[in-house]
């Protein structure tokens, strides 16, 4: 589990120095999912939880899940969680040597370089 928290940790510094507002479904599908985190009692909270048209910030919806947070039920402890290709989003296990990005493939990250040159330069 620490690592899955370590790992969304990380999403939410680089979503939030990108200034990204996201509604509560584009954030699960963001943060959550990839990072072994159950999102499906947030969306069904309709009555105690979020807004799910409002836009949120990273770091606000953070906080707001906090009071929702739950492992998905095949979650074994001391599994790694399975990142997906930013480009093609393929299971893939490299990155990018300077920001951590995931990249299934030289070519992939190549085909992203544009989009992908951005992000390289915020984090360093």
């Amino acid at each position: 589990m620490d690592m899955r928290w370590t790992y969304i940790g990380q999403l939410v510094e680089w979503y939030t120095a990108s200034g990204a507002q996201k509604t509560t479904r584009e954030w699960v599908d963001l943060l959550l999912t990839p990072t072994g985190w159950d999102g499906t009692s947030l969306l069904q909270s309709a009555q105690r939880g979020p807004d799910p048209t409002k836009t949120y910030g990273a770091k606000e919806f953070q906080r707001l899940y906090s009071g929702f947070m739950a492992l998905l039920p095949d979650f074994r402890d001391g599994e790694p969680p399975t990142r997906k290709c930013d480009a093609c989003k393929a299971p893939c296990e490299s990155e990018c040597g300077l920001c951590g990005e995931a990249y299934c493939s030289r070519p992939c990250l190549r085909k992203d370089f544009r989009e992908h040159r951005s992000i390289c330069a915020t984090v360093l």
